[in-house]
């Protein structure tokens, strides 16, 4: 399915006599999920750093989890809720895969990149 949508509807099963029985029966439909965050935001270094993930379908719960590469040093990705948080300690560019799984089981990937800019320099001059 495509999209998530819960039908509701009533199953009658009736036997040779005209005898039946009747009970209301659901059934919930969920898309697979999918990131939906395709960049992040540039940090830089020695600052606190934090952009959640997006996405959309799925079963909740959702989980996530770094599949390929590593987030920089002194970033963290809370499993639950997506967030990629905390201070970077190095300036450079970092490649990382994060994957997010729903109560399914399904589960959608994407590569991910995030840049660690270096703090400006700061110049100082004395007058004199």
């Amino acid at each position: 399915a495509s999209t998530a949508n819960t039908s509701s509807f009533t199953v009658r099963a009736t036997d040779l006599n005209a005898r039946f029985a009747e009970r209301p029966l659901s059934l919930s439909v969920f898309s697979t999920p999918q990131l939906s965050t395709t960049s992040l935001n540039p940090a830089q270094r020695g600052i606190a750093f934090s952009q959640t993930l997006s996405t959309v379908g799925g079963k909740a719960p959702l989980t996530f989890s770094v599949s390929e590469g590593a987030l920089p040093e002194g970033l963290t990705l809370d499993a639950s809720t997506g967030r990629i948080a905390g201070t970077p300690e190095q300036a450079g560019t970092s490649s990382f895969t994060v994957k997010v799984t729903d109560a399914n089981g399904h589960a959608d990937d994407q590569a991910l990149t995030l840049v660690v800019k270096a703090p400006p320099a700061v110049r100082f001059e004395v007058a004199g």
